[in-house]
């Protein structure tokens, strides 16, 4: 059974999508089709359950603050997913862009050196 949503059942596509409207699982289920949609597992031969995983595991990692928080990630993402889908002129390393912007406000994604180093 294919539990993966359209994007058109989601309204992930839409510039003016409203991030309350899920909850934190079915944001798993709209990151992954967001993935999928940009040819980001095909191109980059993710393995589903990989990228499964460490969606969930980037939501774990958010502290539980009023901002930067998973839901904010979830929003940046879902608007930069919306920006490349429906603006054909927009020429961008996509998969560059598109992963900094889901680890943007997370400390402990960062490889432990790299957080050093920003922290001071």
């Amino acid at each position: 059974m294919d539990r993966r949503a359209p994007r058109s059942e989601l309204g992930i596509d839409d510039v003016h999508f409203d991030d309350f409207s899920l909850d934190a699982d079915t944001m798993i289920t709209a990151a992954l089709r967001m993935f999928m949609e940009l040819g980001m597992v095909q191109k980059f031969k993710i393995d589903y359950e990989t990228l499964c995983r460490w969606l969930l595991t980037v939501r774990k990692n958010y502290r539980m603050v009023l901002y930067h928080n998973w839901r904010h990630a979830f929003n940046v993402c879902q608007l930069m997913f919306a920006m490349l889908t429906q603006d054909n002129s927009l020429v961008v390393d996509s998969w560059g862009i598109y992963y900094c912007k889901w680890l943007h406000t997370t400390d402990v994604a960062l490889p432990h050196g790299i957080q050093q180093a920003i922290s001071g």
